[in-house]
């Protein structure tokens, strides 16, 4: 009999500590969520620096540095990203590409906050939290005195592995909670020849390869850094390019490009 009553305790306070872990991670991905989101207020300017890397190179997209810059305010938004631009309105969005001398006229019936959610990322809401928690767990929290981290780390593996699929990790002012960084790794676990694991074994540590039966694999990376150099919320800040400086509409109602971009291919998108 003691030691039935003594069972119960034991049980109750497992159910405690196991809801209390979940309202731990619960809090930390709510943090997570508003890190990510809480510095896309209207008005609002981010210059930012994007790095992608790759242990296992099979695009030439698959590395590269780039520097983008968002602009959006009530006006309409600018979206600068390498040599590409995204210029909108509330009626109308341009694709602008200087390597191509293409601009694709797009109607664009979006509001300027629905061009936020769409450019820059989450928008915290009570559903998207659940479903966060479904997909990632905290593996890390920490708090320093001008810099904090945290890492959510994805629940499905690898195929063949017990390495996550994926994992962000976000650095941020722990007081303004305005992020610094946002490190996003994926995973994918891809075929290679006997004499790619050889060569590659030779090179690395060997933790990423998997060999199985007379079948060679990698467990291949894809690093995507992004750096915010500035974030800003000028009330007065205007669109450094408007709609009117890169297309105008011709006496048949066509439109053209202006003058300082002459020889660019204009073309209407449904």
């Amino acid at each position: 009999m003691k030691k039935q009553m003594l069972i119960l305790p034991i049980l109750l306070l497992g159910i405690v500590f196991c809801r209390a872990q979940k309202q731990d991670q619960m809090e930390s991905l709510k943090l997570f969520m508003k890190v990510c989101n809480n510095y896309k207020q209207l008005p609002v300017q981010v210059d930012m620096d994007i790095v992608n890397t790759c242990n296992y190179l099979m695009d030439e997209g698959d590395t590269g540095h780039v520097q983008a810059r968002f602009v959006l305010c009530k006006e309409g938004t600018y979206i600068g990203y390498g040599e590409i631009e995204q210029i909108a309105n509330d009626s109308m969005l341009l694709l602008v590409s200087a390597r191509m001398k293409r601009i694709l006229v797009y109607s664009h019936p979006n509001t300027i906050a629905g061009q936020l959610k769409n450019s820059i990322g989450w928008q915290l809401k009570d559903s998207s939290l659940e479903r966060l928690a479904t997909r990632y767990f905290v593996g890390m929290s920490v708090i320093a005195k001008d810099t904090a981290e945290i890492e959510i780390i994805g629940k499905t593996m690898v195929r063949q592995t017990d390495v996550p699929r994926e994992a962000i990790r976000v650095r941020y002012d722990p007081v303004s909670l305005q992020p610094y960084e946002i490190r996003q790794t994926k995973r994918s676990l891809v075929p290679i020849s006997a004499e790619s694991y050889r060569e590659l074994s030779a090179r690395a540590d060997g933790s990423l390869l998997l060999q199985k039966d007379s079948s060679y694999y990698i467990v291949r990376e894809q690093v995507s850094v992004y750096r915010y150099d500035r974030i800003s919320h000028q009330e007065n800040g205007a669109l450094p390019v408007t709609v009117a400086d890169r297309i105008r509409k011709d006496n048949e109602g066509n439109y053209r490009p202006v003058s300082k971009y002459e020889g660019y291919g204009v073309s209407k998108e449904l």
